[in-house]
């Protein structure tokens, strides 16, 4: 059997898990800020990049991706993502 004290994975969980989360989400936001265009393709522009208050921060979308789908939902069609 393993010695789970001597394993550096399991070691890891022991620790203060207080910053973990915060490590992860500071590369996540710094990846998100980087892309440049939306998951559709459209480019992140100043007339196509909308923002929104979300969860207590600021989110961006893609307004060409919006309109889309406003259009299908007048005409009940479904948009693939």
């Amino acid at each position: 059997m393993p010695d789970l004290d001597r394993n550096p994975i399991s070691s890891f969980w022991k620790g203060d898990m207080s910053k973990a989360g915060k490590r992860g989400s500071a590369a996540r936001t710094a990846t998100m800020a980087a892309k440049t265009h939306c998951k559709r393709d459209h480019e992140y522009t100043e007339e196509n990049t909308g923002k929104q208050v979300k969860g207590g921060r600021e989110v961006r979308f893609c307004i060409q991706c919006r309109e889309d789908q406003k259009a299908a939902n007048r005409i009940g069609t479904r948009i693939e993502r």
